[in-house]
């Protein structure tokens, strides 16, 4: 676990906010300042909730642009930090000792969207896919970059439904139902 954090940290340093058009940016800012300004309430209690920042974020000029940070999860829940969704560059990591241990936080949280694990063996990601509450599970990659061919969406408080991929029609489309009747009835 120490290895993948030292890399995970040091490749996360390497992304850049910026302009969405030029491609040496890794993403754009966040949508409003309103965004931002929860985003950032919301991070900042990951070190009131007793998290281990490894990646320290950071606001920069211009907009509603920031850095990534990353959160090591002690052994609490981190209330205040996972209570809600972040919709920004921040990573929770929680290192666990056990399969049955992953399996039980990941289920534990009102969240679903997504979820990653990374093995190099194909029976505990198959065990983790089958008994997890998730819209994506990602193996050995992270949570980001979904693909629009495939459902996205999230269970749980994620929940959204399934607006891509096959399902797209049917958050894009909704049913009417016509009753006639005949006059005079």
């Amino acid at each position: 676990a120490e290895q993948f954090l030292d890399a995970l940290v040091a490749a996360t340093r390497e992304l850049r906010p910026g302009d969405p058009l030029d491609p040496a940016t890794s993403f754009g800012p966040l949508a409003t300042k309103e965004a931002l300004d929860r985003f950032l309430k919301l991070r900042g209690q990951a070190q009131h909730a007793g998290c281990e920042t490894l990646l320290a974020g950071s606001v920069l000029p211009g907009g509603a642009f920031v850095t990534p940070s990353i959160h090591l999860l002690s052994s609490t829940d981190a209330p205040g930090y996972l209570d809600e969704e972040l919709f920004g560059p921040d990573l929770a990591v929680e290192v666990v000792k056990s399969l049955d241990h992953a399996i039980g936080r990941t289920n534990a949280l009102p969240y679903g969207l997504a979820n990653s694990i990374f093995t190099v063996d194909s029976e505990k990601f198959e065990r983790f896919f089958r008994e997890t509450k998730s819209g994506c599970v990602n193996w050995n990659r992270s949570t980001n970059n979904a693909n629009g061919k495939l459902p996205f969406g999230g269970v749980g408080r994620s929940g959204n439904q399934r607006p891509a991929g096959v399902d797209a029609s049917r958050f894009t489309t909704f049913p009417v139902a016509i009753l006639k009747g005949e006059v005079g009835d």
